[in-house]
């Protein structure tokens, strides 16, 4: 069973290579489940999940990379493998960085490369021992050559002294091979060191102009909103007034989509300015209320029933509850809703049906579109 998971890791590394996500995803999966389970190849088991968290993170799964992250972190506290711990802040430094949190992924930018440093002493601890058994290795040959030649020094003397002669000058020369091998490696390690410390001051360079760049954006964007919201002000305020004039009521209800969408647009251009204002603590979770998902839904089928009008396509709207209360940023989930709505108006064939499902499970809510 050992084998078969290590197997299947190994064919799920091969598939990332190849890009074939999917196949690489259900594989690596296996390999996990096999050798997860106590008593087995925990070491491959790690390998395993950095894989299958560069399929996500290549893929764009951020949820399912964060969730592995955190199991793979779990591992590395127990194994305590310094390349596997540097490969784990390297790979959430990647996540941090698809998900805009750039600083967090600094961070762990610096710690993959202090561990860089950490992986480097240990491989010139272990050529450091290496070459001093080795030295160790050719004194014992020495002493037992020796020992084995006592016996026949009285017959063969003039040709033990010829043997010891041969012997130290392979001995001096193995002394200077080994020594000129030394100095190339400590010269390529220094290379590679200083290689390190430039990408790191690079990166270090690269984050702090993407600082600016962030502030200059929302300076932007503050600008922006603030132009904007004048005039979807005067726009709503119109609405407002014509609803009032339709006294018979023909235009009312596309007065009112009108009027909400305006105030959708508010709603976007405060949250906007929110964000650029202070971005470490906007609280979305205050501006949760209790809102019928089925209506939130119904209006952004309306609001895009237009664009689908044009295509000459149909919306069938499909629910197994007739109302359904939750806690929830009604405006932002509009937004998603109307998003996911439009595209699918946008990438369907002219005249195409396009079916919308909202389904109850649990303490979810599953939109299906």
């Amino acid at each position: 069973m050992i084998a078969r998971g290590v197997l299947y890791g190994n064919m799920g590394g091969e598939f990332l290579r190849q890009k074939k996500f999917l196949q690489a995803e259900n594989l690596l999966k296996k390999s996990i489940a096999i050798n997860g389970r106590e008593g087995f190849d925990s070491v491959d088991v790690v390998t395993a999940k950095i894989k299958l968290i560069k399929t996500y993170l290549a893929t764009n799964q951020t949820d399912s990379a964060r969730k592995y992250l955190i199991s793979l972190d779990r591992s590395n506290r127990s194994l305590k493998v310094l390349e596997h711990i540097q490969t784990y802040h390297l790979l959430y430094a990647k996540y941090l960085n698809s998900i805009g949190e750039s600083r967090e992924a600094f961070a762990h930018l610096e710690h993959y490369t202090k561990l860089s440093d950490s992986v480097q002493k240990q491989l010139d601890k272990l050529k450091a021992t290496n070459i001093d058994e080795r030295f160790r290795n050719l004194n014992n040959e020495n002493e037992i050559g020796a020992l084995k030649k006592e016996a026949e020094i009285q017959q063969r003397y003039l040709y033990i002294t010829m043997a010891f002669i041969v012997m130290a000058i392979a001995i001096v020369a193995l002394i200077y091979m080994y020594w000129r091998k030394s100095r190339r490696n400590v010269k390529l390690l220094t290379a590679l060191n200083n290689e390190v410390s430039y990408q790191k001051d690079k990166i270090h360079e690269a984050l702090i102009k993407i600082g600016l760049s962030d502030k200059e954006k929302d300076t932007i964007l503050r600008a922006v909103a603030h132009d904007l919201r004048n005039p979807i002000v005067g726009i709503s305020s119109l609405t407002k007034f014509m609803i009032m004039d339709d006294e018979q009521g023909l235009n009312t209800d596309k007065l009112t989509l009108i009027d909400g969408a305006c105030n959708n647009a508010l709603t976007l251009i405060d949250d906007i300015i929110e964000a650029a204002e202070n971005k470490e603590e906007v609280d979305f979770e205050g501006k949760k209320t209790q809102t019928n998902v089925i209506e939130v839904v119904k209006n952004a089928i309306a609001l895009s029933s237009y664009r689908a009008d044009e295509k000459k396509q149909s919306i069938k709207f499909e629910t197994t509850v007739a109302k359904l209360e939750a806690n929830i940023y009604a405006q932002k989930i509009a937004r998603v809703i109307s998003n996911l709505i439009n595209n699918a108006i946008k990438f369907s064939n002219t005249e195409q049906e396009i079916k919308i499902l909202v389904e109850k499970e649990y303490e979810n809510v599953l939109f299906k579109i």
